[in-house]
């Protein structure tokens, strides 16, 4: 064993360099030339770090999530690095809140935690993630630098709360049961609770029905439950009413439709009737026949009726103008009339009448609803030869008369034949005479008895006028030439 004459410091690592050997055989150390040195230093090795990933329950609450970031090896220096959250499916404000900044190791730690909150709720969602994202190490290398937090739903879905409408039939007294729906769109799996309340809209409380409130129940299962309102019966006549029945604080569900109305339908109408009316009929043109057509009772809605005539002894076109129509009744009116043109004439005949009907009502209901019209007759008998004894047609369409003249009768001769007919709206006119065994002409007047139009064609042809007539009444004159006896056919039509 040699002794190195050197003096060396006691834990380090050298090496002996041997330069050259000065005899052959090395009996003492003096024969070796050699020089000691330090062994060149290993560069240190950095420690690593990582960031686990992390689960938490949701909740309803806030909570915290916690991400272990570690070192592989302790350090002997300060460790520093950056980290930032990052959205994935879970989202920065509404599932978790934003955190950055940097975390710092002091020599020998090697396991720190970042605290990230996680923002619960009641939604029913599917689980969500966000993400830890390290960067910019010092002292240290990044191994795992991404951690994955799952945020894991705990909020089961919950049934929707809706309630229906509901209608009901008044009635007069006493109280009925109006029944108002509430159902779940599914089974819960925990107890429902709801709150309910009526409130007033045009239906006042505990005078058209009763205030009623509290809590409706659903056990596990259950999807229907029902709310009955009592409805207070009345004799009044008013119109349909309503009123409101309110869901409020659910417990363990949701409310889709929180407002059901109840309609209180009216079951007390007043009564429509209508009285028989007269008239002394006149010679000619129109005449005004008023029937009254009234309420028993003031009312605060609108009411409405249907009228129509009809014939009895008396025709329509003829006697009367045929009349139909609805009567409107505005909020507080109780009368009302229907107003039928009669059509005069001179013929002698009896007194006649006809019917006006009542029908269909609304928001009423009929007393009497037939009303009889009398047209009084005030012609004597006489004829005396003018546009007066016309025959009346009525109003015009298509007329066809069969008759003779230049005969006797009751030892008087019939020389002139006369018809009168109205027309509604400016239409063509055509007229023909024909089939005549001899001569007969034909005029054409106006109301005033002024001339129109006329056709006198010789011995028996046919006689013709054509013209555009105005509304209004309109005379026929038909009559012999000189002392000719005829058959005679009339036609009379608008085109």
């Amino acid at each position: 064993m040699w002794t190195v004459p050197t003096p060396i410091t006691s834990g380090g690592d050298y090496q002996v360099k041997i330069t050259s050997i000065n005899n052959t055989t090395v009996t003492h150390l003096s024969d070796i030339n050699f020089t000691i040195e330090n062994l060149p230093t290993e560069p240190e090795e950095l420690p690593k770090i990582s960031v686990g990933n992390t689960k938490i329950t949701e909740g309803n609450k806030n909570k915290t999530a916690k991400f272990q970031v570690t070192l592989d090896n302790p350090s002997d220096e300060i460790v520093k690095v950056n980290y930032t959250t990052a959205n994935q499916t879970a989202k920065v404000n509404q599932d978790y809140r934003r955190k950055k900044g940097t975390l710092t190791f002091q020599p020998g730690e090697t396991t720190k935690t970042i605290d990230v909150t996680i923002l619960g709720d009641t939604k029913t969602e599917p689980n969500e993630k966000f993400k830890l994202q390290l960067s910019q190490p010092q002292n240290a290398e990044l191994d795992d630098k991404v951690g994955i937090a799952t945020i894991i739903n705990d909020d089961k879905r919950q049934p929707n709360i809706s309630v229906s409408d509901a209608k009901i039939v008044e009635g007069n007294g006493g109280r009925k049961n109006l029944k108002f729906q509430v159902t779940l769109d599914t089974k819960p799996e925990e107890t429902v609770r709801v709150n309910y309340a009526t409130g007033n809209q045009t239906a006042k409380a505990n005078q058209d029905y009763k205030t009623t409130k509290g809590t409706l129940t659903f056990k596990p299962g259950q999807t229907r439950k029902t709310i009955t309102i009592p409805v207070l019966g009345d004799g009044k006549i008013e119109g349909d009413e309503t009123f409101q029945l309110n869901l409020s604080k659910p417990r363990n569900a949701k409310i889709k439709d929180r407002r059901g109305i109840g309609t209180i339908r009216d079951n007390d109408f007043p009564t429509v009737s209508i009285k028989d009316a007269e008239i002394t009929e006149g010679d000619d043109g129109e005449k005004q026949l008023k029937f009254d057509v009234t309420l028993n009772t003031k009312v605060n809605k609108r009411v409405e009726v249907s009228y129509a005539t009809a014939d009895g002894t008396a025709k329509k076109g003829s006697d009367y103008e045929q009349t139909q129509g609805k009567l409107v009744f505005r909020p507080n009116q109780k009368k009302k009339t229907v107003t039928v043109p009669i059509l005069g004439d001179f013929s002698q005949e009896d007194n006649e009448n006809f019917i006006v009907n009542l029908r269909k009502p609304k928001n009423a209901k009929l007393g009497d609803k037939r009303a009889i019209g009398k047209i009084k007759d005030n012609d004597d008998g006489k004829n005396d030869g003018s546009l007066q004894t016309a025959i009346n047609l009525g109003m015009l369409t298509e007329e066809v008369v069969v008759d003779e003249i230049g005969f006797s009768e009751r030892g008087d001769r019939d020389t002139n034949d006369y018809y009168r007919f109205r027309v509604n709206k400016e239409s063509n006119f055509v007229l023909f005479l024909d089939d005549m065994l001899l001569n007969a002409n034909v005029d054409l007047y106006g109301s005033s008895e002024e001339l129109i139009n006329q056709s006198k064609n010789k011995d028996a042809q046919r006689e013709k006028i054509v013209t555009v007539l105005e509304p209004g009444t309109y005379y026929v004159m038909v009559y012999p030439q000189g002392g000719d006896r005829t058959p005679y056919r009339l036609s009379l039509n608008l085109i």
